[in-house]
């Protein structure tokens, strides 16, 4: 019988069930439509070991993260009172082929139905398939336009109402495939950064939009929990069949990359995915700090770096050289690879103008500008693209959490469009 365990702790007694429960030899132990009388009647269940057909489990599954989208978007769903039941009904959408319905809509959508997966954690039911999907389709999107990708995603981060845990994972994934290819990774290294920069927070996805949203600083208790994520993570993912044993690795030793006797073939993808998780980590705006700008984050990978090469601890001083290089090595790659002024970013121009970054330039320091404000923070009605290394230069980049406008994406993205790039 090709089929999934049910997890229990999200049915509820008194409840009907919309699916056929079985045991892991075929027998029918509930049927479509009956009800789960009481407790007891749940612990008898839980004895046989149930389960449910692979297909029931994904439109079970996808029922569950309707509900979930709909409160996160109407603003019904805290962070503390998650819906932590399965519905009891399944729509005959939800039995849609996976490829039909998936992540029409771009990132956006990847970002919404990531969201939902990571808030269930080691709960979802057959999650692999749909990670892969997300990993294929964020790869193609990628492949098609990294820097429209990149304005997607860092516009995405400066909306905390859209959800922090997966605009992380998403930007982190496109971050860890562009510094690999110009560090010229193997595929098998780029595919395993993939994977590992969606599900690195699994364990505590919930947890982690909580904590981007709150106004005071992180408790002792929420600091362990942050420590304990890389492995509970790795866990999860093997719990799910996840055996790949590189994405296994990289998520277990993403926050300690040089942990473990991190042999050299392991470290340098290792730091990849860790550079790029605290890169995203210091843009990201919290209640408690400001972001900052992309190219001071980078300049502060940098110099961690450089310090790593010089320890007091001269017993010490020969691996912490090593890694330091590499770390040197992948932190001038992710600058190079995103620019100092990624789309989606803000900047100052020298005539006094706010500008969105639509596009990388020739150099890390020269991107394409839409001006959307003037000098006196008036917006602009029409937008004007333009390179900013033949015009008005950058002055300064400027923080998220100053650029009060609502801007419409797809306005300032036609603005782009229509001006040529010099080849």
């Amino acid at each position: 019988m090709n089929h999934v365990p049910v997890p229990l702790n999200l049915l509820v007694s008194g409840a009907a069930v919309p699916v056929d429960i079985r045991n892991p030899q075929g027998q029918l132990l509930l049927r479509r439509g009956e009800l789960l009388v009481d407790e007891a009647h749940l612990q008898r269940l839980r004895a046989h070991k149930p389960c449910i057909s692979v297909a029931d489990a994904r439109a079970w599954q996808r029922a569950y993260e309707r509900a979930v989208q709909r409160q996160l978007r109407d603003g019904s769903l805290s962070h503390d009172l998650l819906l932590d039941q399965l519905p009891a009904t399944i729509e005959a959408q939800d039995y849609a082929e996976l490829p039909t319905q998936f992540l029409k809509g771009g990132w956006l959508d990847a970002q919404e139905v990531l969201r939902v997966l990571l808030f269930h954690g080691g709960l979802a039911m057959d999650p692999l398939p749909r990670l892969r999907m997300m990993e294929e389709r964020a790869m193609q999107w990628l492949q098609t336009d990294a820097d429209d990708s990149m304005l997607s995603l860092f516009q995405a981060l400066a909306t905390p109402s859209l959800g922090y845990c997966a605009t992380h994972a998403l930007l982190c994934l496109v971050i860890t495939q562009l510094t690999a290819e110009k560090l010229g990774l193997p595929q098998a290294q780029r595919r395993a950064l993939r994977m590992a920069a969606l599900t690195m927070n699994i364990g505590i996805g919930r947890i982690q939009d909580a904590m981007a949203l709150q106004t005071t600083p992180l408790t002792p208790a929420q600091r362990a929990q942050v420590q304990a994520r890389p492995q509970i993570s790795h866990d999860i993912l093997q719990g799910f069949g996840l055996d790949d044993p590189l994405v296994l690795d990289l998520v277990r030793w993403h926050h300690e990359p040089a942990n473990s006797q991190a042999l050299a073939d392991k470290l340098l993808p290792r730091l990849v995915l860790h550079l790029a998780n605290v890169l995203v980590a210091k843009m990201a705006s919290r209640q408690t700090r400001s972001s900052l700008v992309p190219k001071t984050a980078e300049r502060a990978l940098y110099l961690d770096a450089v310090a790593h090469q010089s320890p007091a601890d001269h017993a010490t001083a020969s691996s912490n050289a090593a890694e330091g290089a590499l770390s040197l090595q992948v932190s001038a790659a992710m600058a190079s690879a995103i620019g100092f002024f990624p789309p989606g970013s803000y900047v100052r121009l020298t005539n006094g103008d706010t500008a969105i970054c639509v596009r990388r330039g020739a150099q890390a320091n020269t991107p394409w500008v839409v001006p959307i404000a003037d000098s006196n923070s008036m917006p602009y009605g029409h937008f004007t693209a333009y390179d900013a290394s033949r015009t008005h230069g950058i002055a300064q980049a400027v923080n998220f959490e100053k650029v009060r406008l609502s801007l419409n994406l797809e306005k300032i993205r036609r603005a782009r469009d229509r001006v040529a790039v010099p080849a």
